[in-house]
């Protein structure tokens, strides 16, 4: 560079920075480029989604979460037309479901109710009727979850209809309907982590705080580790736990620990790459 393309720089960069504007550098630009992204898939738009990520990861290479999201977005995508043109009923569902956690996990709640009509159209059981109404009551369209749910209120319900049927009840104000659904519900020896949250969310809306922080606490018992803090993030956010937020005791139960043993393999095509692959005993076993 001369000397006179050098002054001319300087000066350029001091008129920036007297007018409070700076230079954004590759990495700024991915930061705003990929939240824009993870903006607009939330409002559904996937090919503008897909171009944001692109360009994340064309600013910053060596960032893994750019480039997760960029290929995962991609299969999705493909997913997406799969779903379309799949007549394999088996099939359609696997996608389906693969769609729909995908859907909840980055907030594209208005493609996860369009699809959790479709699989309901089709398989119309108590489980895609749970899922469905999870969907309405996370949008919060709650009276035709209750309407949803009511249906199955009867021999062909689960304790996951009744306790969903009970949280959109007691969100109308309908305290006694909602006892009388799920208030004495005793879950399964094998209930997971979701049922105990949404037992937490029922009888908070129901003013029992103690058995909903037990239920809470039992749920994060049995949430995999790597899935842990995500489950917690959830739950200090969602609108149904509110009342427990005045309870001393609610900051402990976010103390609780998994309690679920969890292996770091990846369950990859290969272990060369892997970088547990140093103390993996499935990787020992091989040597």
């Amino acid at each position: 560079m001369n000397l006179n393309r050098g002054l001319v720089v300087l000066c350029l960069g001091c008129a920036f920075l007297s007018s409070g504007l700076v230079w954004a550098g590759p990495a700024e630009d991915g930061a705003r480029v990929f939240s824009e992204g993870k903006t607009v898939l939330a409002q559904g738009d996937f090919p503008k989604a897909l171009e944001c990520f692109a360009t994340a990861v064309k600013s910053d290479r060596k960032n893994a979460e750019y480039r997760a999201a960029y290929s995962l977005l991609r299969q999705v995508t493909e997913m997406r037309r799969r779903l379309e043109n799949n007549p394999n009923a088996k099939k359609w569902k696997s996608i389906a479901r693969g769609l729909r956690t995908y859907y909840h996990e980055n907030k594209v709640h208005t493609e996860a109710l369009a699809l959790d009509r479709r699989i309901h159209a089709r398989l119309n059981n108590a489980a895609s009727a749970a899922m469905l109404a999870e969907t309405e009551l996370t949008l919060g369209m709650n009276v035709e979850a209750a309407e949803l749910l009511a249906k199955f209120n009867d021999q062909k319900g689960t304790p996951r209809t009744r306790l969903l049927l009970g949280i959109a009840l007691a969100r109308q104000g309908q305290a006694d309907q909602a006892r009388s659904v799920a208030g004495a519900l005793t879950l399964p020896k094998d209930a997971g982590p979701g049922l105990f949250l949404e037992s937490a969310r029922f009888h908070a809306l129901l003013s029992q705080p103690q058995e909903a922080m037990q239920m809470l606490a039992r749920s994060f018992e049995l949430t995999p580790p790597s899935r842990l803090e995500g489950a917690k993030d959830y739950a200090r956010q969602c609108e149904d736990l509110e009342s427990l937020r005045k309870q001393s005791a609610f900051a402990e139960v976010f103390k609780t620990k998994s309690k679920v043993p969890e292996s770091k393999c990846s369950q990859g095509s290969s272990c060369g790459k892997c970088p547990h692959r140093s103390s993996c005993k499935k990787d020992e076993k091989k040597k």
